[in-house]
C-alpha cells in the first residue's frame, strides 16, 4: 500500500482561510486600539489644561469685569487651542452688607456668570460649561 504524505489541496485552502481570518481580526483590533489610544491621549491633554484655564477665566472675570456683562478670550496652552466666553446670567444686590452694617444702600453687586470653554487639539474638539461667581463694589 502506498501511504501519501502531505496535505490535500482542500486542507491547505481551509487552513489558509482560517489563518487570513485570524490575521484580519487581529489587525482590526489593533487599528481600533490605536485609534482609541490617540483619542484618549487628546482627551487627557485637554482635561489636563482645563484647571489652568478655569483659574485664568476666574481671574479675568473677578479682576477685569468692571461693569461688563460679557467677556471673551482665546489662546494656546500646551499645544491646545482654546476659546472661552462668559456672560452674566444673573446680577443681584444683597439686602444687607457684610462689610457695612449701616442702613445705607448696599454697594456690593454679585454676578453669576455662565462660562463656556471650547478646546481644540488637532481636530478633536471638547466643550465645557460651568458657572462662576463674581462681585463688584460700586
Amino acid at each position: 500500500m502506498n501511504k501519501s504524505r502531505g496535505f490535500t489541496l482542500l486542507e491547505v485552502l481551509v487552513a489558509g482561510v482560517i489563518l487570513f481570518s485570524v490575521i484580519a481580526t487581529v489587525s482590526l483590533i489593533y487599528q481600533n486600539t490605536m485609534s482609541s489610544l490617540k483619542l484618549s491621549e487628546k482627551h487627557l491633554n485637554i482635561a489636563a489644561s482645563v484647571p489652568f484655564l478655569v483659574d485664568e477665566v476666574r481671574d479675568e472675570i473677578r479682576n477685569n469685569a468692571g461693569g461688563k456683562n460679557e467677556l471673551v478670550g482665546k489662546g494656546r496652552n500646551i499645544g491646545i487651542d482654546f476659546y472661552w466666553e462668559a456672560k452674566v446670567i444673573e446680577s443681584i444686590r444683597p439686602r444687607r452688607s457684610a462689610i457695612d452694617v449701616s442702613d445705607e444702600k448696599v454697594k456690593q453687586k454679585i454676578k453669576l456668570w455662565m462660562v463656556k470653554l471650547k478646546f481644540n487639539d488637532k481636530g478633536y474638539t471638547k466643550e465645557y460649561a460651568y458657572r462662576e461667581l463674581s462681585w463688584e463694589i460700586d
